[in-house]
């Protein structure tokens, strides 16, 4: 007697696909005060971070874009709401889009 084979789920991937990707990174680098910063611009288009700039919650949208240790590099000189916006004003900027769209 024989066992049925168990079914896998399996993505293919196309190469070519994949280099295209790869050729349009998204990812980007910026200076704010000195420090470079690097986050991916296609984040700006996530759920959480547009449910935290909707509700003016720009720190939380800040951290979702640059992660824990970036963020805490950015808030370290003790920032005050003006370089909040300021930084993400910046960070609209690079993706060619403004706070709002």
């Amino acid at each position: 007697m024989t066992t049925p084979a168990k079914e896998l789920n399996v993505a293919v991937v196309d190469p070519e696909k994949s280099l295209e990707n790869e050729a349009e990174s998204t990812v980007v680098t910026i200076t704010y005060d000195g420090v470079e910063y690097t986050f991916d611009t296609d984040d700006m288009d996530d759920v959480e971070f547009m449910l935290a700039m909707e509700k003016e919650q720009l720190a939380t949208a800040i951290q979702i874009l640059l992660g824990k240790a970036q963020f805490h590099k950015f808030v370290f000189k003790k920032r005050k709401l003006k370089e909040l916006n300021d930084l993400v004003e910046l960070m609209f900027e690079e993706k060619g889009a403004s706070p709002g769209e």
